[in-house]
């Protein structure tokens, strides 16, 4: 899994590097196209997300064995970082429909990471808060993953 983040982060920075090079050679020819760069930096895009989904599934691998998928991460992530969380507002920010959201934080409240406050009887209204075992993982997580970036960034230094 390192071989293949290093090689991964070594064609990023020469991507990055062949772009660089490529901007001051023809700064003064005019001859990059808005088109062109458009286009560069939309690949870059979906080349560094795919190498950040790639770093991240590795570590949550690590630190939570199958236990756990980016989507319920990213969801702990969400109710970690804001004041009130709601079934439909993280439907709104995972992209799914409310019963998709909802079956993903009734898995987390089960594996207790997740509590319900309810307040109401609808189970939508219900607000979301980590539990101390879910605020743990992410620490564990979030340790883990800055390791294992510094690990790799290391060797570009």
């Amino acid at each position: 899994m390192i071989a293949l983040v290093t090689s991964t982060a070594t064609l990023a920075l020469s991507i990055v590097s062949d772009f660089t090079t490529l901007v001051r050679t023809t700064r003064m020819s005019s001859s990059i196209t808005h088109n062109g760069i458009y286009e560069f930096l939309s690949a870059a895009r979906v080349f560094a997300k795919a190498v950040r989904d790639v770093i991240e599934g590795a570590v949550l691998e690590g630190v939570a064995g199958t236990k756990l998928t980016l989507t319920q991460l990213k969801l702990l992530y969400l109710v970690a970082h804001a004041d009130s969380v709601t079934i439909g507002e993280a439907a709104l920010f995972l992209g799914v429909s409310s019963p998709a959201a909802s079956k993903t934080v009734e898995k987390l409240v089960r594996r207790r990471l997740l509590r319900r406050n309810d307040t109401q009887r609808v189970r939508r209204s219900s607000n979301l808060s980590l539990t101390e075992s879910g605020r743990r993982l992410l620490k564990t997580y979030e340790e883990a993953r800055n390791q294992k970036a510094i690990e790799i960034f290391s060797q570009y230094s």
